[in-house]
C-alpha cells in the first residue's frame, strides 16, 4: 500500500509541474519590447482546480422549504445559475480588460532616435519619431539612423496621430521617414516652434501635404481609445511639453525633455501645479528620457 500512494504522489508532483511549464512569458514584439499595461490579474489564466469530492463527514448541501397553498412541504435544492450566463459574464469582463502595450523602437539604452508607440485594441499613437548620427569608425559612409519602423508601417491604419514633444533632432528628425510609409493623412500634433522645425525636415525630403496641428499646454485631444495632454516643460528649446496619455487602464506621464527652471528665457516655468494634479489624480505609468553624460559626477 505505501508503494502505491508513493507512485501517486509522484503523478502528482508531475501534472504539477508541467502545469507550471505550460504558463510561460508571452512573445516579445518583433519591433521592441512590449509591456503589458492591463489592469488584468495573470493569475486568473490559470486553470481552475478540480473540486474534490464531498467526504461523508462533510455538511450537507442546504435545502430550501417551500410551503404550498394546501400546507404541504417539500424540499428543492438550490438552483444553480446557467453556465450560458457564466460564460457571458466572464467573456464581458475579458473584453473591457484589453492591454495596453508601449513599444520602444527606439532611444532605449541609446542617444538618439527616440520613438515609442502606445498601442490599445484597433488604436496607435506615436510619441516623437527621432534619429541619430553614427560615428565614422562604427557605421562608416552612414550620414544618419533611424528606428525600424517596420510594424508601424503593417498597422498604418490604426494610427490615430503623431506627437513630438519638442524640435530637437533626436526628436523629430526621422519623421520625414515615418511619413513616407503612412496614410498621409495621419496627423501631427506640436507646438508652433516644433512644427515649423518638423516641416523644414519634411520639405527637405519632399515630403508635402501632411497634416499638422498646432497645440498649446493645456489642450487636450482625443486620439481613438488615449487622450493626450500637452503640459508646459523647461528645455534648452523653446515649446516643449510633458504629454498625460489617458487610457482605458489608467494615466500614463511621459516627461519629455525637461529642466527645473524657474527663470526661463523664453515662455512660461514648468507648470508644477498641472504635474502636481496628475500625481494626486493617479499615475499608472511614468516614462522619462534619461540623459547620460561623459562628465565627472561631482558628489
Amino acid at each position: 500500500m505505501k508503494e502505491k500512494k508513493q507512485d501517486k504522489s509522484t503523478q502528482a508532483e508531475g501534472k504539477n509541474s508541467a502545469s507550471k511549464k505550460r504558463f510561460t512569458k508571452g512573445k516579445n514584439n518583433p519591433m521592441g519590447t512590449a509591456f503589458d499595461l492591463s489592469t488584468v490579474d495573470l493569475s486568473s489564466n490559470a486553470q481552475p482546480k478540480k473540486l474534490q469530492k464531498r467526504t461523508a463527514n462533510a455538511a450537507p448541501k442546504k435545502k430550501v422549504t417551500t410551503r404550498s397553498v394546501k400546507g404541504n412541504t417539500s424540499e428543492k435544492p438550490q438552483k444553480k445559475a446557467p453556465a450560458t450566463a457564466a460564460k457571458a459574464k466572464v467573456s464581458a469582463s475579458t473584453k473591457k480588460q484589453q492591454a495596453v502595450k508601449i513599444l520602444f523602437l527606439g532611444g532605449v539604452g541609446e542617444i538618439g532616435k527616440n520613438m515609442t508607440a502606445f498601442e490599445y485594441g484597433n488604436d496607435i499613437i506615436i510619441l516623437d519619431a527621432g534619429l541619430t548620427f553614427p560615428n565614422n569608425e562604427d557605421m562608416p559612409g552612414i550620414d544618419s539612423v533611424v528606428p525600424d519602423i517596420t510594424y508601424l508601417a503593417q498597422n498604418k491604419d490604426k494610427i490615430r496621430g503623431i506627437l513630438l514633444t519638442h524640435g530637437h533632432e533626436d526628436h523629430i528628425g526621422g519623421v520625414p521617414y515615418l511619413m513616407k510609409e503612412l496614410n498621409p493623412d495621419t496627423p501631427i500634433y506640436a507646438t508652433k516652434l516644433t512644427l515649423m522645425l518638423t516641416e523644414n525636415k519634411l520639405q527637405e525630403h519632399h515630403v508635402n501635404n501632411t497634416v499638422q496641428r498646432v497645440v498649446q499646454s493645456g489642450d487636450r485631444i482625443q486620439l481613438g481609445a488615449f487622450e493626450v495632454e500637452f503640459i508646459n516643460v523647461n528645455h534648452s528649446i523653446s515649446g516643449a511639453c510633458a504629454l498625460a496619455i489617458r487610457t482605458p487602464n489608467g494615466l500614463i506621464y511621459h516627461s519629455g525633455d525637461f529642466k527645473i527652471d524657474l527663470t526661463p528665457v523664453a515662455g512660461a516655468p514648468i507648470d508644477f501645479k498641472r504635474i502636481a494634479e496628475l500625481g494626486k489624480e493617479g499615475v499608472l505609468l511614468y516614462m522619462s528620457y534619461r540623459r547620460t553624460s561623459s562628465a565627472p559626477v561631482i558628489q
